[in-house]
């Protein structure tokens, strides 16, 4: 039931995001429920029934991710603010609002095999990550008849970690070594990124690789 009402709520913050006229501002005033993380795209909460649930945010675009200020101040918007399912509706939503702003895979696609893929990562920030096909995927892809792409991404100082990602029949999941795919799956690669204990915030654009 949780993870029902979770999805549920995440897929109508992504229908209302689709759903402006501008897909999206670089600066798009939300507000969002500190309880539910459900969020509407206007500046007040006008109108709505308890009006203290609310919070005001600003989503800002900068550079492949998304920033989230406090509306009414100049510093970044405090979490604490949200109960627990509220803060990980919002970090889905964000990663879904990713995917529709880009195409994620499309725009951080790496035409790099693992060693140029450390050489790449290792000086940014832990989180950045970018998507690329080395010969595993491609042979998992072969054999499963499922796509599948590699998440490279830098899980700490110095250390970059590899994931295959599978898209089974419109659900992702992570490749964990079992041919039948009994893991956990979900609706959109965005919550499935999420799912990580590392926080992927940073979209390698390909116009950065080395050359």
């Amino acid at each position: 039931m949780g993870r029902y009402v979770f999805e549920c709520i995440v897929r109508y913050n992504i229908h209302r995001f689709n759903a402006l006229p501008h897909i999206p501002l670089k600066k798009q005033p939300v507000i969002i429920n500190k309880i539910t993380g459900e969020m509407l795209f206007q500046e007040k909460a006008t109108g709505l029934q308890r009006p203290r649930d609310w919070r005001s945010l600003r989503l800002e675009w900068e550079e492949g991710r998304y920033e989230v200020f406090d509306r009414h101040s100049k510093g970044f918007f405090r979490c604490e603010w949200l109960q627990p399912l509220a803060y990980r509706v919002l970090v889905a939503s964000l990663y879904a609002f990713l995917l529709e702003k880009q195409d994620l895979i499309i725009k951080t696609w790496h035409l790099i095999e693992r060693e140029e893929a450390e050489s790449v990562l290792e000086p940014e920030e832990v989180g950045t990550f970018l998507f690329r096909k080395d010969f595993y995927a491609t042979l998992l892809e072969n054999q499963l008849g499922y796509s599948c792409v590699t998440l490279t991404y830098l899980q700490d100082v110095g250390r970059v970690m590899d994931l295959t990602i599978i898209e089974k029949k419109g659900r992702w999941l992570f490749f964990d070594g079992d041919p039948e795919l009994r893991v956990p799956s979900f609706a959109t690669l965005g919550e499935l990124l999420e799912s990580l204990p590392t926080r992927l915030l940073y979209a390698l654009p390909e116009e950065r690789e080395a050359s």
